[in-house]
């Protein structure tokens, strides 16, 4: 496979604790050097403690942290992370991971293969088992028990899950990236709907599954989710119109041949 640049990019806000978990995994379970990816994360307004105490976890595991300064959103962090991943020649991969995630071995080659060898697919995420973190913290994921990871898309889907998802610099660029009038929840589906309308559909992979304990945006102290919720839901339908009319519009694109990942395409990506 082509050595693309890859970008890991993992947004936080006062989530110290469980961005160390989420550095960890993708210590154990990231080959970083043979793709040659890097992470980055993002603070999204943390308090003056929560901000050192992120800064202190990433310098641990070497990497860099991107101060927004004040809470901007989902959105603008993810877009800040997709930025800094592009390259000039738009060989670039860029995957968006939530602090609250734990990756498991082989994650990362499954991503980078879909998208890249897929020139159709806009988007591929990973399926997750939900609400286990606290299960799975402080130990090596098990081992894969899987030979082929399939990309797969239930009828009407428009976006794959925003926990742990990937695509090309090029799919960034052609829809402008993410609308940061979204301040969080509706923000990928906005991306897949954008992405639709140029013609490419978003995929979820049958496997690895990640961990993903979830609720992590919605702590936040003085965060109404229902009231953010809602103002998305209605400036997502003033945008882009019902979500029929846009299911319908998703399945009547044609489905490209896909390239799929199993465990003998690791010398590929090595």
């Amino acid at each position: 496979m082509p050595e693309s640049a890859v970008t890991i990019g993992v947004p936080t806000v006062n989530g110290a604790r469980r961005l160390e978990r989420c550095l960890r995994s993708i210590a154990w379970s990231t080959p970083a050097q043979r793709l040659g990816a890097r992470v980055l994360v993002c603070d999204d307004g943390s308090t003056p403690e929560g901000l050192e105490a992120t800064k202190q976890v990433a310098a641990r595991f070497g990497h860099e942290v991107l101060v927004n300064g004040s809470r901007l959103g989902v959105a603008t962090s993810w877009n800040r992370l997709a930025r800094h991943g592009i390259t000039a020649d738009g060989s670039s991969v860029i995957v968006l991971l939530n602090d609250d995630v734990e990756v498991v071995p082989d994650w990362l080659d499954v991503l980078v293969y879909s998208v890249t060898q897929n020139s159709g697919v806009g988007v591929v995420g990973l399926p997750a088992y939900h609400g286990l973190l606290d299960d799975v913290a402080h130990r090596a994921p098990p081992p894969p028990s899987y030979y082929e990871a399939h990309l797969r898309r239930g009828r009407g889907m428009l976006a794959s899950q925003g926990f742990c998802f990937a695509f090309t610099d090029e799919k960034y660029k052609l829809v402008g990236g993410f609308d940061e009038r979204y301040f969080a929840f509706y923000e990928e589906v906005d991306f897949g709907v954008q992405l639709v309308r140029q013609g490419y559909l978003s995929f979820m992979a049958s496997a690895p599954v990640v961990y993903h304990q979830g609720g992590a945006t919605t702590s936040q102290p003085d965060f109404d989710s229902q009231a953010v919720l809602a103002e998305s839901r209605s400036y997502f339908h003033a945008k882009n119109g019902s979500v029929g009319d846009l299911r319908t519009e998703a399945d009547a694109l044609r489905a490209p041949d896909l390239a799929q990942w199993n465990t003998g395409l690791r010398d590929l990506t090595e």
